[in-house]
């Protein structure tokens, strides 16, 4: 009996970790698929980005909370390794607001397989005059099946990460497949 409720104690406690940039961030090889458009490169720098919804809650079901500069700090990441990034120096003509509003849990976390779904909306702003020229909410799934992982806390925790990986990957593909050009038609 102690045995299982030392087990129990310990996915719980397991649960209770934040999901770290690193799990949310693409995997490399996304960046070899992208040609990003001249007028986009190192051109973008990050604004608001939030976690959490009008009520500021991600996830009732679990404790893996996502923290906003762990979010803040995945996106960065994938914006740099697609060669969007604004650096000191660089000539930055855009601001990107991201706000990862939910991941939607299912309440069974025991089953043989977890779908995780995140939402996060992106908005591009151009620096100039604040004017937005493409806002979208992106909603994208992932399942984590019994044979990734045997342990359901550590399903979820991948389902999760996952799910929002997926919507950042997501982000810098729809981005990455715009020219500047057509962007700025966009929002005028």
């Amino acid at each position: 009996m102690k045995h299982v409720a030392v087990l129990v104690l310990g996915m719980a406690l397991g649960a209770c970790v934040p999901i770290s940039s690193k799990e949310m961030q693409p995997i490399p090889q996304i960046y070899q698929q992208l040609t990003v458009d001249k007028g986009l490169e190192k051109s973008i720098k990050l604004g608001d980005v939030r976690v959490g919804g009008a009520e500021g809650v991600l996830d009732a079901y679990t404790d893996n909370p996502v923290k906003q500069a762990d979010y803040r700090e995945g996106l960065q990441t994938a914006l740099r390794s697609a060669n969007m990034l604004a650096q000191a120096g660089d000539n930055e003509k855009y601001v990107l607001d991201a706000n990862l509003m939910a991941l939607d849990v299912p309440f069974k976390l025991f089953s043989f397989s977890v779908t995780v779904n995140s939402g996060a909306t992106y908005r591009l702003r151009r620096l100039e005059d604040n004017y937005i020229i493409w806002d979208e909410t992106l909603k994208l799934p992932f399942t984590a099946k019994f044979s990734d992982a045997f342990d359901a806390a550590t399903r979820v925790r991948m389902a999760k990460s996952n799910a929002i990986r997926e919507n950042i990957t997501h982000m810098i593909r729809v981005l990455s497949s715009k020219s500047e050009a057509e962007l700025t038609k966009q929002g005028t």
